[in-house]
């Protein structure tokens, strides 16, 4: 079940779910351009990851889901690792996300352009 906008926009699927697949998953994987969107890596999506962690209540949707590697999904599960969604791409801004590092170094990485 996906949800859109009157304009057709689409702006989720049933949260509710733990896994991204199907339709959702494709496109999180046409935004991200097929590629992990952690910090200077850019390796194939293998895993759609939930930005909000859904153990936490985090949404299996669109906004909340991000493209990356294998080990880009796991890594971020390690002590002091955070991810943040700073922007939700719904708008005429870019889908973009905050990463932070156990150092405290924060990466932010912005969706490219639609394809």
């Amino acid at each position: 079940r996906l949800f859109t906008r009157p304009d057709d926009l689409l702006v989720g699927g049933d949260p509710r779910r733990r896994r991204f697949d199907g339709l959702l998953a494709h496109l999180i994987g046409l935004r991200d351009h097929g590629r992990c969107r952690d910090p200077f890596c850019d390796a194939p999506i293998r895993h759609i990851d939930h930005i909000q962690p859904h153990r936490t209540g985090g949404p299996t949707d669109y906004v909340n889901g991000r493209g990356v590697c294998a080990r880009g999904n796991y890594v971020r599960e390690m002590p002091g690792w955070q991810v943040e969604l700073r922007d939700d791409g719904l708008t005429d801004r870019p889908h973009t996300v905050k990463t932070t590092t156990p150092t405290g170094h924060t990466y932010i990485s912005t969706a490219g352009p639609a394809p």
